[in-house]
């Protein structure tokens, strides 16, 4: 069952993914990236609250656990998937945007690297609290977006930047 729930949820985020990258002609980068992670801090604070009830998780609250975790990934595949690349890139000029490209996947490869190896052993320590770590950066970054980010959508170049 597990395995079928996780080819399922992959699939469908696939194809949210190549939906996102449609959207970012008429939502605008800056809406995805806000309705991405909105939609990942608000599922984290429902699965942190679903799984801070009981010690021992019931059924129902498990399977719901599931059903926000697919949510999670549903929003990020929406959202963040397409933006990964394109969004720090639009903003420098066509000189260094190779450099950059190179630079930004590293990161984003040591990025996941940490996370793959922290995040285990930190459910195992912290429980259900581990979730506030991330809700509290998808928070934050969230911010960061609304005031600093500015939008892209239909521009050759920001001026200024380009």
């Amino acid at each position: 069952m597990s395995l079928l729930i996780t080819s399922i949820v992959s699939t469908v985020a696939i194809g949210l993914a190549l939906y996102g990258t449609w959207l970012l002609d008429k939502w605008g980068r800056k809406t995805s990236l806000l309705f991405a992670l909105g939609g990942m801090s608000t599922t984290l604070a429902v699965l942190a609250g679903l799984q801070s009830t009981t010690p021992h998780t019931t059924t129902p609250e498990a399977h719901a656990s599931v059903g926000f975790i697919c949510l999670f990934r549903f929003a990020y595949a929406l959202g963040m998937t397409p933006l990964e690349s394109l969004y720090g890139l639009e903003l420098l000029p066509h000189n260094i945007r190779a450099k950059a490209q190179a630079i930004n996947y590293i990161c984003l490869t040591a990025a996941v690297f940490a996370s793959q190896y922290a995040t285990p052993v930190a459910l195992q320590n912290l429980a259900w609290k581990y979730y506030f770590v991330y809700i509290g950066l998808d928070t934050m970054w969230f911010i960061v977006v609304w005031f600093f980010y500015p939008e892209t959508k239909g521009r050759t170049s920001i001026p200024g930047l380009c």
